[in-house]
């Protein structure tokens, strides 16, 4: 997926934020787990295992295999 692309997040996926933004290596710092499936905008890549993307306001990380094109 590139920049901009809109991608189908399905419900319990992990959501991570890094102490380093865009730095997996960093540390968690926070996490969530959405209730709900929903649509979320990729903003990029963080590395070959995470995605960084926009859910409801925030950037998170997200495992690549988590997310599918909408």
């Amino acid at each position: 997926m590139n920049s901009g692309d809109l991608a189908w997040l399905p419900s319990n996926t992990a959501l991570l934020s890094f102490e380093k933004e865009g730095d997996s290596n960093s540390g968690v710092t926070g996490w969530c787990y959405p209730k709900e499936p929903a649509h979320v905008l990729v903003l990029g890549e963080i590395d070959d295992t995470y995605f960084q993307i926009v859910y409801r306001g925030q950037k998170w990380a997200v495992p690549k295999n988590r997310v599918y094109r909408s």
